[in-house]
C-alpha cells in the first residue's frame, strides 16, 4: 500500500463512506464496552475501536473475541470471529497517535454515557471497487459485552474503497526512469555485473507482482540495456517502467604525450628506422648516404660490410677517426659517405655524379632525344601510362574503381502505421498532440532512434491529417490506421551508384536495426508496455486509457533514394503466384515493351496491375495489417505473415477476405451475430473486458432468474453470469425489467432480489405448515408465490384456513 503525504491523498484513494449508522437509544448499563470509533489507516486499513473499563490489558488477546458481520452488498454477509489486533492502554479520546491517516482522530460511530481511555482495536484491509459493510454484532467477553444498551450493533458502511490507479513502480526506492551506471571490471571485461531492488506500491494492493525482462545480478554488455519492469495489483490494472543500464569499459593507463625527461643511454630501435636501412648487395653504387648514429666530423671510411642493419651502436663513436663499426642511427650524416653502402633501393635524393652504364635503362629518358628512334615503338599499349591526358574521351567506363571518396548519400525511408482500440482521433486537439507525440516516443525509444543515431522517426499522419514529412509512396490509405510515421537513415555510399558490397552489408544492417526491434516489440507486449507509459507521462491522460488498450500496426518495405543498379524496374509477377510488383531481370517480352510493363516505382506497378482488392497485397507483400474475420476462430485477425504476434491470421486472401481498418469495424460486418464488444476483446486478445453489467436471462448461465454480463470469476461476483457473446441474447437495464419480461410468472420483487442475490424482509405462507415464514431468514423456493409485509397480513390472506391467532402462534415457533 502506498503512504501518501495529506496533499496527495485524496487524490489517489477515495475513500467513500455512504452512510455511518448508530442504531437503538444509548443507555447505561453493566457491560464493558462503551465506545465504537473507526478511521483509515495510512497503510489503507479501515480500523475499528473499541472502548472499555475494564482496565489496561497486556496483550490484545485479554479482550477475547468479538462477532463481526462483513457484507458485500447484494449478499447475506458473513459472521466473523476475530481477536483484536492491537490496544492502545491509558489514552484519551481527543490524544493523537492512533495509527489513522494524517494522524487524525478516529470518528465515533456509538458511544455510552462515560468515558474511558483503554481501547481495543480491529484492522481490515481494503477490498477494492466493492461496497462493503461492517457491522459489530457483539463481544465473547466481559471486555468488550456492550456497556450500554443497543451500543451494538454497531454499523458502518456501506463504505468503497477506490483503486486510484496501476501500482507505482521504483527502482531501489527511486521511481523510474532511472539510469544506473557501473564500469567492467577490467579491460578485457566485456560486461559488469549490476544487482537492483524493484519495489511496487498501491492502494488496493500490499504486494503487487513485478515482472523484469532482466533479472537484477545479471551480465549487463557494454553501453546501454534497457530493463523494462511491469508491476501489475490484483485489480489487473499494470504500470510499466524502463530502468537504463549503462556500463562503461575500464579505463586503461593514459599514453605518454611528450618525450621521456630522463635521457636513455642507449638509442631505442626503430621499427621504420630498420625497414629504411634494409641492405642488399649490388654492383651499382648506391645513391643514398649511409646513416649514423651520431654526426660524423669526417667521412666514413670503412662504411659497414653487412647487408643487415646492427641492433646494437659502435661502441667506439666516430671522433676526427673513421667508424670501424658504423652503427645503425635515426639521424642521417650531415655529411655523404665516400664509400656508399650497395643499396637495390633508390634514393630520394639525386645523385650529384651520375653514373655511366654500357646497358641500356630500363626507365624511360625524361629528356627528349636527338635522334631519331632507330627501333620505333610497337603497336602494343605501353607499360606506363601517358603524363597527358588524352584529348579524347574514353567511351569505355573504367576498369578501376575511383580513388576519389564517394560524396552520395544513401537514404533509407521504413513507414509504418499504428492504430489502438481507443478512438483518438475523436479527442481534442492537445490531448491527440500529447498521444501522438507518446505513440512516436514510443517508436524512438524501440529502435533506438535518438538524436545521437544516424536515423530521424516523425509522424507523417495523424487521423487523416498529413504532416510536413512526406508520405512514403508505400503507405495505405490515411483512413486505415491512425497514425502514419516514417524512420529515415542516411549513409555515405562506398561508391556513386550505392551497390557495392560494403553498401550493400551497411544497408541490410541499417534496415535490420529498425525493422527488427519494432516487429518484436508489436508481436509482443514489448510496445504496449511502452507506449501506456508514455501516455501516462503526459500528463494528460488518466490510468483508465491504457488499462484496456490494445495496438497493432504495420511495418512496409523499405525504400532507397538511390536504387542500386542491380535492382532495376518493377514488372508484374504473372509468371509467379507472389501477388505483387518484382524488381529486378523482368522476361524478355516486358524489356521489349517497357512503356507498358516496366515501371520506376512499386506503387505505380500495383496501381497498374493490381488495383482495387489487390493493392493492399501489392504493395504489403507481408501483410497490410488490417483485420479480416476468421470464421474458423470465430474472431477477426490481422493480415500479415504467421508468427507476427498473437492477433496474426497470416496472409488474407485477396480474393474472398475483406479487410477492415479495426477490429470493431470487422466485427459488425462479417460476424453480426456476435456480441460486437465481445468480439473486438476477443479479436484484439485482451482479458479486461469486463461485460456491460446489465441483466439477462439465467437459463445459459444455469441460473433460475436473471443475472448480471460480466464474468464470476474475475470479478468474484455471483450475480455475474459470464460475458455474452451472442447478440440473440437480450439484454435488461434492471432486474426488476429483466425478471417482468423474461420471469413473468414469477413474484417480481422475490425474482429482482433473487437476482441481485439481495434478502427480502417480508413473509411468505408456507402452505404446507400452515405458517408464515420471514424471507430473509428463510427464503422461499418457489418465486410465484405471494410475499406479505408482516406476519398478520400474511395469516390473513395466505393462510386462511387458520384463524388469525393460531396462524400468528405457529408462525412464532
Amino acid at each position: 500500500m502506498r503512504n501518501y503525504p495529506p496533499s496527495t491523498a485524496a487524490l489517489t484513494r477515495l475513500f467513500v463512506l455512504a452512510v455511518v449508522s448508530i442504531v437503538g437509544n444509548l443507555t447505561e448499563t453493566y457491560g464493558h464496552g462503551i465506545e465504537v470509533r473507526r478511521c483509515l489507516t495510512p497503510s489503507g486499513n479501515l480500523r475499528f475501536f473499541i472502548a472499555h473499563w475494564h482496565g489496561s490489558l497486556s496483550s490484545p488477546s485479554d479482550a477475547s473475541t468479538m462477532q463481526i458481520r462483513e457484507q458485500i452488498t447484494g449478499s447475506l454477509g458473513t459472521v466473523v470471529t476475530r481477536s483484536a489486533d492491537g490496544l492502545f492502554n491509558n489514552k484519551a479520546a481527543d490524544e493523537q497517535g492512533w495509527g489513522c491517516r494524517d494522524d487524525a482522530v478516529p470518528t465515533t460511530v456509538t458511544i455510552c454515557n462515560r468515558d474511558d481511555d483503554d481501547w481495543v482495536y480491529y484492522d481490515y484491509s481494503a477490498t477494492c471497487n466493492t461496497e462493503i459493510t461492517y457491522t459489530l454484532l457483539s463481544g465473547d467477553s466481559v471486555v468488550l459485552e456492550e456497556g450500554c444498551d443497543n451500543l451494538y450493533p454497531a454499523v458502518v458502511g456501506p463504505v468503497t474503497f477506490l483503486d486510484g490507479g496501476p501500482p507505482e513502480l521504483k527502482v531501489d526506492g527511486h521511481a523510474l526512469p532511472r539510469t544506473i551506471s557501473a564500469v567492467a571490471a577490467t579491460h578485457s571485461d566485456t560486461t559488469a555485473v549490476v544487482e537492483f531492488t524493484a519495489s511496487a506500491e498501491d492502494d488496493c494492493d500490499i504486494a503487487p507482482s513485478i515482472k523484469s525482462s532482466h533479472a537484477s545480478g545479471s551480465a549487463f554488455p557494454i553501453g546501454d540495456t534497457i530493463v523494462t519492469l511491469t508491476a501489475t495489483d490484483n485489480q489487473g490494472n499494470n504500470n510499466t517502467g524502463t530502468l537504463t543500464i549503462t556500463v562503461v569499459a575500464s579505463p586503461t593507463a593514459s599514453p605518454t604525450k611528450g618525450p621521456s625527461s630522463s635521457p636513455t643511454n642507449s638509442p631505442t630501435p626503430n621499427k621504420r628506422a630498420q625497414l629504411l636501412t634494409y641492405n642488399h648487395p649490388t654492383a651499382s653504387p648506391s645513391l643514398m648516404p649511409s646513416i649514423s648514429t651520431a654526426p660524423s666530423g669526417q667521412p666514413s671510411e670503412n662504411p659497414s660490410a653487412s647487408h643487415w642493419p646492427t641492433s646494437q651502436p659502435s661502441s667506439e663513436p666516430s671522433g676526427g677517426s673513421p667508424s670501424m663499426n658504423p652503427s645503425e642511427s635515426s639521424l642521417p650524416s650531415v655529411q655523404p659517405s665516400e664509400n656508399p653502402s650497395a643499396s637495390h633501393w633508390p634514393t630520394s635524393l639525386p645523385s650529384e655524379s651520375p653514373s655511366i652504364s654500357s646497358a641500356p635503362s630500363s626507365l624511360p629518358s625524361s629528356a627528349q632525344s636527338s635522334q631519331p628512334s632507330e627501333n620505333p615503338s610497337s603497336p602494343l599499349p605501353s607499360a606506363f601510362p601517358s603524363k597527358s591526358p588524352s584529348k579524347l574521351p574514353t567511351t569505355s567506363p573504367s576498369s578501376l574503381p575511383s580513388l576519389q571518396p564517394s560524396i552520395v548519400e544513401q537514404i533509407i525511408t521504413t513507414a509504418g502505421s499504428l492504430s489502438v482500440n481507443v478512438d483518438i482521433c475523436a479527442f481534442d486537439s492537445e490531448r491527440l498532440t500529447a498521444f501522438s507525440e507518446a505513440a512516436i516516443d514510443s517508436v524512438k525509444q524501440v529502435t533506438d532512434c535518438t538524436v545521437e543515431s544516424p536515423c530521424n522517426a516523425q509522424l507523417a499522419n495523424v487521423c487523416g491529417e498529413s504532416s510536413a514529412l512526406q508520405s512514403s509512396s508505400r503507405m495505405l490509405q490515411t483512413s486505415t490506421f491512425q497514425l502514419d510515421y516514417a524512420i529515415t537513415q542516411t549513409f555515405t555510399c562506398e561508391v556513386g551508384s550505392c551497390d557495392s558490397s560494403s553498401d550493400s552489408a551497411t544497408l541490410e544492417s541499417l534496415i535490420a536495426s529498425i525493422v527488427d526491434p519494432l516487429e518484436s516489440a508489436l508481436s509482443s507486449d514489448e510496445f504496449l508496455n511502452i507506449l501506456s507509459v508514455n501516455i501516462l507521462n503526459t500528463g494528460r491522460f488518466s490510468a483508465n486509457i491504457t488499462a484496456c488498450l490494445a495496438v497493432w500496426g504495420i511495418l512496409r518495405e523499405p525504400e532507397l533514394e538511390v536504387a542500386p543498379n542491380t535492382l532495376g524496374t518493377f514488372f508484374p509477377d504473372w509468371g509467379g503466384d507472389s501477388e505483387t510488383c518484382l524488381q529486378g531481370e523482368a522476361p524478355t517480352y516486358m524489356e521489349l515493351d517497357p512503356e507498358n510493363w516496366l515501371h520506376d516505382t512499386l506503387e505505380g506497378c500495383c496501381e497498374r496491375y493490381y488495383s482495387g482488392w489487390n493493392k493492399n497485397r501489392c504493395i504489403n507483400v507481408r501483410g497490410s495489417g488490417l483485420w479480416y474475420v476468421s470464421h474458423l476462430l470465430e474472431r477477426c485477425v490481422t493480415d500479415c505473415e504467421e508468427g507476427q504476434g498473437a492477433t496474426c491470421g497470416g496472409l488474407a486472401n485477396p480474393v474472398s477476405d475483406n479487410l477492415f481498418a479495426d477490429p470493431m469495424s470487422c466485427c459488425l460486418a462479417e460476424l453480426d451475430w456476435r456480441f460486437v464488444d465481445f468480439c473486438e476483446a476477443d479479436s484484439l486478445l485482451i482479458n479486461c473486458y469486463e461485460g456491460t453489467g446489465k441483466y439477462y436471462r439465467g437459463d445459459t448461465a444455469g441460473r433460475p432468474v436473471c443475472v448480471r454480463d460480466c464474468d464470476p470469476e474475475v470479478t468474484g461476483d455471483t450475480t455475474c453470469g459470464g460475458l455474452v457473446e451472442d447478440t440473440y441474447i437480450i439484454f435488461h437495464d434492471t432486474a426488476e425489467e429483466c425478471c417482468s419480461i423474461e420471469y413473468n410468472w414469477m413474484n417480481n420483487e422475490l425474482c429482482a432480489a433473487r437476482s441481485d442475490q439481495i434478502q427480502v424482509n417480508k413473509y411468505w405462507p408456507d402452505m404446507t405448515n400452515s405458517k408464515c415464514i420471514l424471507d430473509s431468514q428463510t427464503p422461499a423456493e418457489e418465486l410465484s408465490i405471494m410475499i406479505y409485509n408482516s406476519t398478520a397480513e400474511c395469516c390473513s390472506e395466505g393462510i386462511h384456513w387458520l384463524s388469525e391467532t393460531e396462524c400468528l402462534t405457529a408462525s412464532a415457533l
